[in-house]
């Protein structure tokens, strides 16, 4: 259970940093297009 728990924490911080970067660059490209637009 304890490499289970911890594969999935890893897993989860991943993906919550990968997110976070994914949500700023669609914030970022989404007022570049609508200043553009």
């Amino acid at each position: 259970m304890g490499i289970l728990i911890t594969i999935y924490s890893n897993k989860h911080i991943g993906i919550e940093k990968y997110a976070n970067s994914f949500f700023d660059l669609m914030f970022d490209n989404g007022l570049k297009i609508e200043k553009i637009g």
